[in-house]
């Protein structure tokens, strides 16, 4: 069920979306992380889905993020994560 609807999401995925939900964690992202983020989540998503490793989301994130936007990416996939629990 989660597979279908992140599948069915990630087209209208903006990246103010993305601001939203880091500040509802508290996490403040600048236009520039966001973008970047909209873009890697695009880019990467059915990885994600096809096969759930959080070493390789880790490994991605740090590759293509700069070390403190890497940490609150990282940060944001955590809350996702025990959100939907996967």
């Amino acid at each position: 069920m989660f597979k279908g609807f992140a599948q069915n999401y990630i087209n209208y995925l903006t990246p103010q979306m993305i601001i939203k939900f880091a500040a509802q964690n508290n996490v403040n992202l600048s236009i520039e992380e966001a973008n970047a983020a909209n873009i890697f989540i695009k880019k990467n998503y059915k990885l994600v889905l096809d096969n759930y490793d959080p070493e390789l989301i880790e490994l991605l994130i740090n590759k293509n993020f700069s070390p403190e936007s890497a940490k609150k990416m990282l940060f944001l996939v955590d809350i996702l994560r025990k959100k939907f629990n996967i």
